[in-house]
């Protein structure tokens, strides 16, 4: 007895295409499965930077808060000016926009209360800087 024609046809054609099927959609599925976890590990990876720079902001802010609050005038004025450049940076959101705030609010209120429970009467002091002439006060009363 012979195999027919259309067996030894569909054995030797048949075999090496539906290999070739398998091994094009293992292909397809891999990519597919790669794509899906460089996708994941961007969004992760995009989370955690996010994730950083709001703690190095929070860290920045508290510095810049503490020397704003410090009776050393210099250090005072070089917090409130760090304060005043990190609420203008772009990686600024708006809870790290209420905490510049609340900390400026907390250092500014404790003077303007003084000043208005005065009556807005208070003593004003020019102190020149180092080197610099004072005019003479004059009476043109």
């Amino acid at each position: 007895m012979t195999t027919p024609l259309w067996a030894l046809l569909l054995i030797g054609i048949g075999s090496p295409l539906l290999t070739s099927l398998a091994a094009v959609l293992a292909v397809v599925y891999t990519r597919k499965s790669a794509r899906e976890s460089v996708a994941a590990d961007t969004l992760a990876a995009s989370e955690l930077e996010q994730r950083s720079r709001r703690e190095e902001l929070g860290r920045n802010i508290r510095w810049a808060a503490e020397r704003a609050a410090s009776t050393e005038e210099s250090a005072a004025r070089m917090g409130i000016a760090e304060l005043d450049a990190l609420g203008a940076s772009s990686l600024m959101d708006e809870d790290g926009q209420a905490l510049i705030d609340a900390a400026l609010a907390s250092i500014v209120n404790p003077d303007a209360e003084e000043y208005l429970g005065r009556g807005g009467n208070v003593d004003v002091q020019v102190v020149p800087a180092a080197g610099a002439e004072v005019p003479a006060a004059s009476d043109e009363s």
